[in-house]
């Protein structure tokens, strides 16, 4: 289970410059080591499989008097990856690249001043390939209990189609890469 935050960035530009700005990032997973180290020997090179869910939410201050856009942005994905990492003693150095499905949304509410109205746009996309590449720095405070420093880049593989939920207006756009760095906790059965 891993916490921390993260940054989003959209055809090379970081959202913070639009406003956009961090909320939450969560990432639950289960991983299967094809060697694992006995408790005797902790020097080694290791490899395996990662099934990962993550999430990221991000959105930008809502200010109805400077009639600023309320513009939200949520990603989930769910990748299957390749593990490859190292372990010496008691610190354990991973890198993870997969691929797998990424969904989503995109909302913009723009609010007019001149009137008590408001317009909202929800784009979501669905079902799209994504890349996950991923490094993580852990330590090991039991033979089973570790806590990591993790950084995951998540994106997809190509442009996306996105529809208004409110119109069913389309379009085809990129979607945001999203970076994540956090802590991870984790427990070995």
């Amino acid at each position: 289970f891993g916490l921390g935050t993260g940054r989003c960035e959209i055809e090379g530009v970081d959202c913070e410059e639009s406003e956009i700005e961090h909320d939450v990032s969560l990432q639950m997973g289960l991983r299967y080591r094809f060697s694992d180290l006995t408790s005797a020997q902790r020097w080694g090179w290791k490899s395996g499989i990662e099934l990962k869910y993550t999430h990221s939410s991000f959105s930008s201050a809502f200010d109805a008097s400077l009639e600023l856009p309320n513009v939200g942005y949520t990603m989930n994905a769910l990748t299957l990856g390749y593990l490859f990492g190292y372990e010496a003693n008691r610190l354990v150095l991973d890198a993870v690249i997969g691929l797998g499905l990424i969904s989503g949304s995109l909302n913009n509410t723009q609010y007019y001043s001149n009137s008590d109205n408001s317009e909202m746009v929800e784009f979501t996309f669905e079902s799209t390939r994504g890349l996950n590449i991923g490094l993580s720095l852990g330590f090991r405070l039991s033979p089973s209990w570790m806590v990591s420093l993790y950084g995951d880049q998540m994106s997809s593989l190509g442009e996306v189609e996105m529809c208004d939920i409110f119109s069913n207006e389309c379009i085809t756009t990129e979607i945001p890469i999203v970076s994540q760095t956090g802590i991870r906790f984790s427990k070995t059965f």
